[in-house]
């Protein structure tokens, strides 16, 4: 875990692609259906999550792990390309001022399902600005910290899916070194 740095995202695949299906293009084809943050908490790296039935928490990593052992969970970590640690924690201070505590967005995960069906007849933000969904909130702290977006082609309303469209494009690498060799068999990989 040393390698981690606060404000890295963590992605899971944990087999749920119903909803990401509905907010994700076809070109970006994810591989995952979740985005977090990692965010220093109790003298560790805990992970900023914002859960449809619990809102924006922090969840301890062990959950994940636990998930990867005994749900077959695969993950990945990614952080914005030439980002630097002070960024990082920024992001995460950000995360905690800004996201932790809200309630989940669930209006835009419908309206996003609803602009995959019938095209982009909705400009903006198409959720609550006082709420938050998975990608949403790791995105908004992220983009306050860098000159420019690592989120691209530019969108205000990040997904899964559009993460991995710029992990695939290169805004998003992954930081060397963060999965053991037993961790291996449980990252994603293109």
């Amino acid at each position: 875990r040393d390698a981690l740095w606060p404000g890295d995202i963590v992605c899971r695949d944990s087999g749920g692609k119903a909803i990401m299906w509905a907010t994700s293009t076809e070109e970006s084809k994810t591989l995952w259906n979740h985005d977090a943050i990692f965010i220093p908490w109790q003298g560790h790296l805990g992970i900023g999550d914002a859960l449809m039935d619990a809102g924006c928490q922090l969840t301890d990593p062990f959950e994940w792990e636990s998930g990867c052992l005994h749900r077959g969970y695969k993950l990945i970590i990614l952080r914005p390309a030439g980002a630097t640690r002070e960024q990082g924690e920024a992001a995460a201070l950000a995360w905690m001022d800004e996201v932790h505590g809200r309630r989940y967005d669930r209006v835009a995960l419908y309206r996003l399902a609803l602009k995959k069906l019938f095209g982009d007849w909705i400009h903006g933000q198409v959720g609550s600005p006082e709420r938050f969904f998975c990608s949403e909130g790791v995105a908004a702290v992220w983009k306050k910290q860098l000159p420019e977006s690592p989120w691209r082609p530019a969108t205000e309303n990040e997904t899964p899916g559009t993460t991995c469209l710029s992990w695939r494009n290169g805004q998003l690498v992954e930081p060397p070194d963060v999965f053991t060799d037993f961790g291996q068999q449980f990252r994603i990989r293109a």
